[in-house]
């Protein structure tokens, strides 16, 4: 055993680590992510109600007993960009997801003041940290994604079968 000082991450001598500081830090930071989700996650679901309400009014027809597709070509489109967009969202809440969670384990383990800071950083890329469930708004968040993946899906497929 030595009879130095332990030392932390960047040589910080772990008597020297403020470990509430560090708690507040990534308390901070995950709450902050969580606010940066909300705000990005309310733009491209705004942009993708307008995408619905869009293929909904000027590509579908709503006269009976007429076709219910009236311009196939621009609800294909529609229907591919907010798929796309989709995809996009579900990224988006993946990476954010991960990232909220590894803030709140750093907190989490940031509150046991005999904690290094190098055992605070690395307890949070463990195996079982990534194979964690997402915070709860992302997985609703992840719900009304969805949602909006089977509209536009079924617009795809309104799309491109010619009976309707």
């Amino acid at each position: 055993m030595s009879t130095g000082p332990a030392y932390t991450a960047e040589g910080v001598p772990r008597e020297k680590v403020d470990h509430l500081q560090l708690w507040q830090y990534f308390e901070g930071r995950g709450s902050a992510l969580k606010d940066s989700f909300l705000q990005m996650m309310t733009w491209v679901l705004g942009f993708g109600g307008a995408l619905v309400a869009f293929a909904a009014d000027k590509t579908l027809n709503w006269k009976p007993g007429e076709p219910l597709v009236g311009n196939r070509l621009t609800l294909l489109l529609v229907s591919i960009v907010g798929l796309s967009l989709v995809f996009f969202a579900l990224r988006v809440i993946s990476e954010f997801g991960e990232h909220i969670n590894r803030n709140f384990d750093r907190a989490d383990r940031a509150r046991d003041a005999t904690t290094s800071l190098e055992e605070i950083l690395a307890f949070s890329e463990r195996p079982e940290a990534k194979a964690q469930k997402l915070p709860s708004i992302c997985r609703k968040v992840r719900i009304i994604v969805v949602g909006f993946g089977a509209a536009f899906s079924l617009g795809i497929l309104l799309a491109l079968y010619k009976a309707l």
